[in-house]
């Protein structure tokens, strides 16, 4: 009994920090119409048809989720590397010809969806993301995976579905990252 007890108490920070995340209440950009910024932690701009975000953003430095999901987003302003507490970012379905480099300064970033975006290629520094636990390149045109992404020891889950890589990436990936779920087309003999 005392056994229990004890794995009780050692699995209970786990629950408490993953519970965190998923209770907290995403708000859409209209509704904080007079809202503290210091009280909102989680934000949605999904398909409201952006080009560009809005400045007032920055404001909210708390924010642990932030969706930017399903617009027309091709750049990301530098403040957002400032939400140092930012655990979640959504950024799928946008037109970034170009990985946002303000990305690299979110360290606290657990969760990274990136799919359906339109660069080739991810710099080195995704390496100070160490928090990583999920990575989602979907459908994003990516050539390969810098040194630094092997950097991510953090990683639990990586979605590379519709990307195409040769058998010897795709084992080279497994054996780098043998605990993550890897998702992947079957290899094919266009690439190493």
């Amino acid at each position: 009994m005392k056994s229990l007890f004890a794995i009780f108490l050692i699995a209970l920070p786990f629950s408490i920090l993953f519970g965190q995340i998923e209770n907290i209440r995403v708000l859409s950009w209209n509704d904080i119409t007079g809202c503290n910024p210091d009280t909102v932690y989680g934000l949605s701009f999904e398909k409201l048809k952006l080009d560009s975000i809005p400045p007032e953003l920055s404001a909210f430095k708390n924010l642990k989720i932030l969706n930017l999901g399903k617009n027309k987003l091709d750049e990301l302003p530098d403040f957002i590397g400032d939400f140092k507490d930012l655990e979640v970012l959504d950024l799928s379905k946008n037109e970034f010809s170009i990985f946002p480099l303000p990305i690299c300064k979110l360290t606290k970033l657990k969760r990274l969806v990136v799919n359906r975006n339109l660069f080739e290629s991810i710099p080195d520094c995704i390496k100070y993301c160490s928090d990583l636990e999920e990575v989602d390149l979907w459908d994003t045109p990516i050539s390969g995976l810098p040194e630094g992404f092997y950097a991510l020891t953090n990683l639990k889950v990586l979605d590379l579905t519709g990307l195409r890589f040769g058998p010897t990436f795709q084992e080279n990936l497994i054996t780098k990252f043998p605990h993550t779920k890897i998702s992947m087309e079957p290899p094919c003999d266009c690439m190493k």
